[in-house]
């Protein structure tokens, strides 16, 4: 999954003409991930839930402990904007049928791990009794995640970290892959 997002995201950069832009929906999962990118540069908080729509249309996500990056890169920016952007986010996810954007939204607002995305948790818990998510959403209240900072080492965390960058425009995030270049596997 996370080699999977990596060369989408890495993709992605080759596509910059194809770049949605704001008001217009992301023509495909490629173009989303340009304007993830450049985020930081332009930040555009209103179009999670397009961004939402886009990755969970296309990208699977077979587990809710498999982080995938878009996931982490939501998170971030909710961190930054939590009532505004979890609300928004929460109700993408609820008018969406897929299973696949319902998991993601659940995933990002579980990693955001602010007062409003645990609120969102328990009211997913509580209103979506006819989806399984809702049993997963109550997982995850019970078992807080990991801080990103916390993960050096694991599979995947490369991809956390740079669309943790991407949302921030952080260098901490930048130093963190410099410092595990093989993303915790063993030196080739």
């Amino acid at each position: 999954m996370a080699q999977r997002a990596t060369l989408v995201l890495g993709s992605a950069l080759l596509l910059l003409p194809g770049a949605a832009t704001a008001g217009e929906s992301f023509p495909s999962v490629e173009a989303a991930g340009v304007w993830l990118m450049s985020y930081y540069q332009h930040p555009q908080p209103e179009r999670l839930p397009e961004l939402l729509d886009a990755w969970g249309q296309h990208v699977r996500s077979d587990s809710l402990e498999t982080v995938p990056p878009v996931a982490q890169f939501i998170a971030e920016v909710i961190r930054r904007e939590p009532t505004s952007c979890a609300e928004s986010l929460y109700r993408a996810g609820k008018r969406n049928g897929n299973w696949q954007t319902k998991n993601l939204a659940l995933e990002a607002l579980w990693h955001a791990d602010t007062d409003t995305s645990r609120r969102l948790l328990r009211q997913a818990a509580s209103e979506w009794k006819d989806h399984q998510l809702a049993e997963e959403a109550g997982d995850m209240l019970r078992n807080p995640p990991r801080r990103l900072a916390e993960i050096g080492g694991a599979p995947g965390s490369q991809d956390r970290w740079w669309t943790a960058f991407y949302a921030t425009g952080e260098r901490q995030w930048v130093e963190q892959v410099a410092k595990d270049p093989f993303d915790g596997r063993p030196l080739p």
